[in-house]
């Protein structure tokens, strides 16, 4: 099984003939960008544009290093140095929420302050296919509306 590495580009494909790509930020931590290419695309070819793209961060399972969907592209450059944080909720008190980094801090704040965040949670390789499909097609994702932050 390949090693995970910061920096390294995993090509998915979405649907077929169709793909995006994928950078691994930080360890079980991928930046997925949004943008949607045929066969041939390489990411070098993308790379200089890639920083406009639609992207979303999430951890994912350790099985994208095994998964043939997620074709290993090269190790580049990160992209963005600035590493996304994310919220926990309590599923019973809503008004419990947690802002937290990549590095464990924690931040106690009100649920509003979590709109746009991304939930904290492990996600694995055919649920972020799945939500890489919807944005393609233009479809609504019930697995993301579930891991919006409730207000009420």
């Amino acid at each position: 099984m390949r090693k995970e590495k910061i920096g390294d580009v995993y090509k998915i494909e979405v649907v077929k003939n169709k793909f995006a790509f994928a950078q691994v930020i930080y360890k079980g931590l991928v930046r997925v960008f949004a943008e949607f290419y045929d066969s041939t695309t390489l990411f070098e070819d993308v790379i200089q544009n890639i920083s406009d793209v639609q992207s979303f961060s999430v951890f994912i399972h350790k099985e994208y290093l095994t998964n043939e969907n997620w074709v290993f592209q090269g190790s580049y450059e990160i992209i963005s140095k600035e590493l996304p944080v994310f919220f926990r909720q309590d599923f019973f008190d809503f008004e419990d929420c947690v802002i937290v980094d990549v590095y464990g801090n924690k931040k106690r704040v009100k649920p509003i302050e979590c709109i746009g965040l991304e939930r904290s949670a492990v996600w694995d390789t055919d649920h972020v296919v799945g939500r890489l499909k919807n944005i393609l097609l233009k479809n609504d994702d019930e697995n993301v509306k579930t891991m919006l932050v409730k207000l009420k």
